[in-house]
Formats: C-alpha cells, sequence, structure tokens
C-alpha cells in the first residue's frame, strides 16, 4: 500500500482546476472483480480420457489441484465406462509442469473401491489440501448396490506422504443428515481449508426437490459447513434459530449457500444445485467458484459461478454469474472447479461434460490489484482535440472489505516541468487533494477529477491534455490514478500510463465560393471570394488551380492574373486547422471569355456538341453556343438517371463555350467507366447527349 508521499498543507503557488469535468462517466458495470474474466488456455481439455480398455476410458474428470514445489499435483476420478455406465469409479493420480501437458501415474488407479467397505462401490471428487509434509484427502464414498454415478451420501478420508500410496479409515467421517432433513439424500465432502487449526469443509448436501419424483435426478444440492480439529471427526453447523416443530428440514443442520430461487435473479444461474469443489482466503475474506446448476427444457445445465464471503458464513454472489458457461462445442456443461492462486494469476481446472462423457479443462483469470491498473490513454475521436478517454481497472479493493473499501477515485495529469521549471519541484509546499497540485516522488501531478467509486470492474473518463499531436510534434500527457480507501491516509496509485489527443474534426468546407470576371490593364482576370471561416482553429484557406497548389492565405479573396481567353481552369478551396485537418474542397470550373464582347463571333442560335474527345479517359471537353448572355446549367447524369454532378450553374456572356469534365462526382470522387448522358440547361433552351467513359 502506497501511502507515504510527502504532502505538505497547500501554499499554492498554482493551482489547476479543470471546473468543466468532462466526466463521461463510461462505468462498465459488465465486470466485478478480475476474478470473474476467464480464459479458457487450450480449445479442448488438457486431462483426457484413456485409451481403449483403460480404467478411465469412459471419464475423466472433478479433480483436485495443488501445486507442489515445481510441480503441478492432480487427482482426478475416472471409470471404464461413462456416465450411465455400471463400471465403477476410481481415483487416478496426474503431474503437470505447465498445468497444460499432465503425465499420467502408470500405476492408477492409485484409490479403489475396497468390496465390503462403506466405499466398495467407488470413489469419486477428491479435495485434496497438504497440511505440512502429509497430504490429506476427501472423497465422496459410493457403498455396493449403490448406482455408481450419483452422489453418495457419505464421504471419506484418506492421507498420503507421497500422493500415490494411500491409507484409508475404514469407517467414513461424513454422513448424510437424518431423514427428512435437508442432506439426507446426498452428502459429499466439499471445499477444504485449515485456519489456526482448525479445518472446515464446505460441503455437498441434498434432498429430494418436492413435489417431483423422489428418486435421481430430481435432488436439489446446496452448500452446508463443517468443522474438526483433525479432519476426521466434524461438526455440521447447525443455526439454533432455525428447526424445531414443522421445520424438520433443518433440525439438525442448515446449509450456508442456498439455491438461488428464480425471483432473485434474472439470470437463475443456480436456481436447482449449488456445490463447490475450492475455497481461497483472500486479504478480505474468503471467494470460491461454485458450481451452480439450472433447468432448461427439464435438462439440468451446468456453469460456474463467483461467490464472496468476509467470514465464510455469509456469501454474496457476483451479480453477473455465471463467469464460466459452456461452449458447446466440445462441452455441453462446465462444473466442479478447481482454483489455485500462483503469484498474479487464477489457475483453473474444471470438469467440462459431453455427454456421456467428461474430460477437464483449464482456464486462467488474472488476480485483481489493490492499486488501479490504467489499460487506455486513448484520443477522443470526432472530437477538436486536446482530451483523451483513460479507462482503468478497479482497484481489488472496490466494493469489498468495509474497512478497506475504495470510496473514490482521483484523476492526475502529470506536469510539464518544462514549463514550470525543474527547481520548481523541490520548493513547492502542496496539497495532495483536492483541487491543486501534488508532489510524488519526485514529480508534480495537477489534480484533474474525483469521481465516486461504484463497484465496477472498469472505469473511464475524458481528461484534458496538455496539447494534441500535430503532423510536426507530438505532445505527450501523462496520468495516474488513485483508489482512496474510508482512511484518507489508505490509497493505492496506478502505475503511470501516457497518451496524446487529436484534433481529428477538419473545419467546414469553405462557403459561397464565387467567381468574377473583369480587366486588368486591359487583360482578363478572375476575382475568386469566399466567406470567412468560423472555426475557432481556423489556419489558413488553400487555393488550387487545375489541381496544383495556387496559394495559401488567411484572406478570403484571390485575384488570379494568369489567365487568356478561351482558356478553362478548375479551382478548389480548402479550409486548414493548426492540427493539420484539411475541409472537402469547394470547386469552380470556369471558362475564361473575352471581355470585350465587339471581337467575339456571336452565335446565332443555342446549341450543344457532341463531347471531345469521346469516347474518353479521364477528361473530356464539352462545347456550347448562346446567342445571348445567359444563365446556364450542364449536368451530367448516368445511365439509371442520378445526377452525378453539376459541371456549371452560372452566368455565361453570348459566345462559343467549352467546358471540361474530369469523370469525377460532386464529392470529387471519381466515377466508374460507363454510359453517363449530359444537359444543357438555360431559360430559352434545353439539350442532351450521350458520351462514353473507358477506365
Amino acid at each position: 500500500m502506497k501511502s507515504n508521499h510527502k504532502i505538505q498543507p497547500a501554499k499554492m503557488l498554482r493551482i489547476t482546476f479543470f471546473t468543466k469535468i468532462l466526466l463521461l462517466a463510461t462505468l462498465t458495470p459488465l465486470l466485478l472483480f478480475s476474478q470473474v474474466n476467464w480464459t479458457r488456455v487450450t480449445s479442448g481439455p488438457v486431462l483426457t480420457v484413456g485409451p481403449e480398455g483403460s480404467w478411465d476410458e469412459g471419464i475423466a474428470f472433478i479433480c483436485a489441484v495443488i501445486k507442489d514445489g515445481d510441480t503441478l499435483k492432480m487427482w482426478y476420478t475416472g471409470s471404464h465406462s461413462g456416465y450411465t455406465g455400471p463400471d465403477p469409479m476410481h481415483i487416478g493420480y496426474a503431474w503437470s509442469l505447465d498445468g497444460i501437458h499432465w503425465t499420467k501415474y502408470e500405476g492408477n488407479p492409485v484409490l479403489s473401491p475396497r468390496p465390503g467397505m462403506f466405499d466398495g462401490g467407488g470413489l469419486a471428487a477428491p479435495i485434496v489440501i497438504k497440511d505440512g509434509d502429509t497430504l490429506r484427502m476427501w472423497y465422496a464414498a459410493i457403498a455396493e448396490g449403490e448406482p455408481p454415478k450419483i452422489p453418495p451420501p457419505r464421504g471419506g478420508y484418506a492421507w498420503s506422504i507421497d500422493g500415490i500410496h494411500w491409507q484409508r479409515l475404514s469407517e467414513p467421517v461424513l454422513v448424510a443428515g437424518p431423514k427428512g432433513s435437508w442432506d439426507d439424500v446426498i452428502c459429499n465432502p466439499g471445499a477444504v481449508i485449515k485456519e489456526n487449526g482448525l479445518f472446515k469443509m464446505y460441503y455437498l448436501g441434498g434432498t429430494y426437490v418436492p413435489g417431483y419424483p423422489q428418486h435421481w435426478p430430481f435432488v436439489g444440492f446446496q452448500v452446508g459447513l463443517a468443522t474438526s480439529t483433525d479432519g476426521i471427526h466434524w461438526t455440521k453447523y447447525n443455526d439454533p434459530a432455525t428447526g424445531g416443530e414443522g421445520q424438520s428440514l433443518y433440525n439438525y443442520s442448515d446449509p450456508i449457500i442456498k439455491a438461488m430461487p428464480v425471483s432473485m435473479a434474472e439470470k437463475p444461474w443456480a436456481q436447482a444445485r449449488i456445490f463447490m469443489q475450492t475455497i481461497l482466503r483472500t486479504e478480505n475474506g474468503y471467494e470460491t467458484w461454485a458450481s451452480g446448476e439450472q433447468v432448461m427444457n427439464q435438462t439440468f445445465f451446468t456453469s460456474i459461478g463467483y461467490l464472496t464471503s468476509s467470514d465464510g458464513m455469509h456469501w454474496k454472489f457476483y451479480p453477473d454469474n455465471p463467469v464460466l458457461s459452456p461452449t458447446f462445442t466440445w462441452t455441453t456443461s462446465v462444473e466442479w472447479a478447481n482454483v489455485i492462486r500462483i503469484g498474479d494469476t487464477y489457475h483453473m481446472w474444471y470438469t467440462a461434460n459431453k455427454f456421456p462423457g467428461a474430460e477437464i479443462a483449464y482456464a486462467v483469470a488474472p488476480v485483481a490489484k489493490p492499486e488501479p491498473v490504467i489499460v487506455e490513454v486513448e484520443d477522443v475521436p470526432n472530437d477538436q482535440g486536446r482530451q483523451v478517454r483513460i479507462s482503468w481497472n478497479a482497484s481489488r479493493f472496490d466494493g469489498v472489505a468495509p474497512e478497506q473499501s475504495i470510496v473514490e477515485y482521483t484523476i492526475w495529469r502529470k506536469v510539464d516541468q518544462q514549463v514550470l521549471g525543474k527547481a520548481a519541484v523541490s520548493s513547492l509546499d502542496l496539497a495532495r487533494h483536492p483541487g491543486g497540485m501534488a508532489a510524488i516522488e519526485g514529480s508534480l501531478w495537477d489534480f484533474v477529477a474525483t469521481i465516486p467509486a461504484h463497484q465496477f470492474a472498469r472505469y473511464a473518463f475524458i481528461a484534458p491534455t496538455l496539447g494534441d499531436a500535430t503532423p510536426k510534434d507530438t505532445t505527450f500527457s501523462t496520468f495516474m490514478v488513485t483508489a482512496h480507501t474510508v482512511d484518507p491516509t489508505k490509497y493505492f496509485d496506478s502505475d503511470p500510463a501516457t497518451g496524446f489527443s487529436l484534433d481529428n474534426l477538419a473545419p467546414a468546407t469553405p462557403k459561397n465560393f464565387k467567381q468574377k470576371e473583369t480587366q486588368l490593364n486591359g487583360k482578363p482576370v478572375i476575382i475568386l471570394s469566399w466567406d470567412k471561416s468560423e472555426e475557432a482553429d481556423f489556419a489558413f484557406f488553400t487555393l488550387y488551380k487545375d489541381g496544383q497548389l495556387l496559394t495559401q492565405t488567411t484572406s478570403t479573396s484571390y485575384t488570379d492574373t494568369q489567365i487568356n481567353p478561351g482558356e478553362f481552369h478548375e479551382y478548389l478551396l480548402s479550409a486548414s486547422d493548426f492540427n493539420g485537418n484539411e475541409s472537402d474542397k469547394a470547386q469552380l470550373s470556369l471558362n475564361i471569355t473575352a471581355l470585350n464582347q465587339s471581337d467575339l463571333n456571336v452565335p446565332k442560335q443555342f446549341a450543344l456538341y457532341q463531347n471531345e474527345p469521346n469516347p474518353f479517359n479521364p477528361e473530356t471537353s464539352i462545347g456550347f453556343d448562346l446567342p445571348a448572355a445567359s444563365v446556364v446549367t450542364i449536368e451530367v447524369y448516368n445511365i439509371l438517371g442520378e445526377k452525378v454532378v453539376t459541371l456549371v450553374n452560372r452566368h455565361f456572356p453570348a459566345g462559343h463555350h467549352k467546358i471540361r469534365w474530369n469523370s469525377r462526382d460532386g464529392r470529387n470522387n471519381p466515377v466508374p467507366g460507363g454510359i453517363y448522358f449530359y444537359q444543357l440547361h438555360t431559360p430559352q433552351y434545353t439539350a442532351s447527349r450521350k458520351m462514353i467513359l473507358i477506365r
């Protein structure tokens, strides 16, 4: 925990307030903890059934895994036949160095049924812990004559030094409750943890579901708690507030985790059954990954969910359970999750069912950290720049353990010390929070904003940057996020993360782009004009003539003197901002006329001529005659009758004229080859012709 920064009372030399808080509150209620974000390591099982004729050729499932030194050790349930087969179940042993590639012990199985004993019909669902030098195992014990693949009403106990050679007791250590109690049909060992010399077992108990036939599979599963000082003699938890007359179900013991009624969740993840194979201790209590079953179309559908508890008695269901569901490609149900933590990663080996068999699959998940983790500092798209979206994963203490619960997050931006002056770091007396600047581990940080914690897995905030990246330079901004607990002296700082913003909105296309033909010193000139840009970050206009740069200017007009009568010219005008974004181009196509009308051979009638050349690629000229001055519109249409572009729409003097088309549409995009039609329209005359573009 980081709580030793040297922050002194405020003598503010500089305070940066961001009064316009750009909080998107893009708070994503998708994941509460990293422990629910599981990734399957492989696309199939990692421990498979054995070859034909082997003791586990029909099924290999329900395992217990521990890490002993550098070796992962697994004890798993196997049988010669699948779920519906008559063969008994045994317990085998395998080991691995990576959790993916497992080597089965050649002498398997290591535990088999004992004829005439309480486990003479089979053994299944091992629970294994290492206690000092001793391996302790609790297992489901099936008696002779009982169905070989149905959870039994008892559990046995074994111990070993090497995990291969086991000794067993002659009597069960866990048995079903009296008839009529909640665990009178099924009573199997579940997750075991040892704390301060006391063993705690979260066992699987069940009875027939009321209103259904009183036989398998109409049995509900719930989780009970039993304690023991030696792992052999167990006392079931019995709530004194339950039981009594009319309450025989809980007269002798009580479940501490019950299956969820449909009314408790939109997704009745564990409406029929719930059971657990693993329990882990955390800084604030306990966590488990339980198997939950719901009924869909008269079929039991099993998946894995996440639960937490501060005391091991009262459990909180993750609201978006399940956290691991079947893929329905190679598995139709997932259950019996066995989870261990190695460093910053959770490792889960679980049963992947594909009826009538089952095998063991593997998934991993990151361990949530106490400090927030910035996962992204990215530009906000389609804006004018100077802001980024910061996303971070929540602290592990967000929403858990009231004494350390996270109440808020603070966003900081690192000060550009080249601007402030490096010497200022040692001379400033600064407040850490709120509304100012903090000296943290030798760097200065501006306070940006504080947002409340809300038990989300990921938070996001739109924060201002020091500047934008441009084609010439990139201004980076560095951010840090602090998670604050209820104790002001205890907080967790993220590692810094750096990004940059972009102004990625181009200015609007210049408006009212027009021309005026006149004379200067007896020669024709064109005066081009347009409206002033209203963009706040406008930099300059760019004027193109016939595809070549003519000028860049902040003015709203330009006089082109480099023209001659009879020439055709195309002008394009764009606006650019300070970050190099250029707008779409406004367009003018002009045929330069002789301004002294006495010099013109004025035609006697209107005419529209065939374009030249035709066919063409990529340009062609279109000639027309005007016997009198007129407003002329010439438009191009495709073969579907859709307008492609307006070539001219302006006043022309009387005379012979030519314009050009560069085979582009009204958005200056090239058009495909084919047949096109061009139409001339004046108030007195309309005509059209066909032309062919070849690509």
